[in-house]
């Protein structure tokens, strides 16, 4: 080991401390396809956790729930915008909600994953199909929920998509 260099001693013999530049803690693994590691909140008294969001450690954002928009022409909007589908490696996520609608009313968000709509699956449609079925009736029922790490990722597949993909 060269001078300047630190190791630590494992069974398998050496292992470097810094690698590329970076400091690697002792048995540290990055994997690419998990999120990366999030420092915990600073400490708080018990009695102060209740509401704050560096606290909150309801699950249930993340449940999957039902929405039912409404409305009273095919012309009107559903009052949000999608991105991802099959044919860009990804799910359909709700990109945006656009403010007053019921759509917000609703609860809806970016980073919200349709998972189906009025009876069909939207895990592996393609961004067309999805928008189709979205915009087919005056009822949209929709069952969705809150996922943005794999949002996030939809900016990732999205531009690594080969420009022939999907054709």
């Amino acid at each position: 080991m060269s001078a300047g260099r630190s190791a630590i001693i494992s069974l398998g013999g050496l292992l470097p401390m810094e690698m590329y530049g970076q400091r690697v803690e002792a048995g540290a693994v990055k994997n690419p396809d998990l999120p990366s590691y999030e420092h915990p909140p600073p400490w708080i008294p018990q009695q102060e956790r209740l509401g704050n969001p560096h606290y909150d450690n309801d699950l249930n954002i993340f449940m999957p729930r039902k929405i039912l928009l409404r409305r009273n022409h095919m012309s009107d909007t559903l009052g949000f915008n999608v991105r991802g589908g099959e044919d860009r490696r990804c799910g359909i996520y709700i990109s945006w909600v656009k403010p007053g609608t019921e759509a917000e009313v609703q609860g809806l968000r970016e980073g919200d994953q349709i998972l189906n709509v009025n009876g069909h699956n939207f895990e592996r449609l393609d961004h067309g199909e999805a928008v189709t079925i979205l915009k087919g009736g005056l009822e949209v029922e929709m069952t969705i929920r809150f996922f943005p790490y794999g949002y996030r990722k939809t900016y990732e597949q999205i531009s690594n998509v080969p420009p022939n993909a999907g054709s």
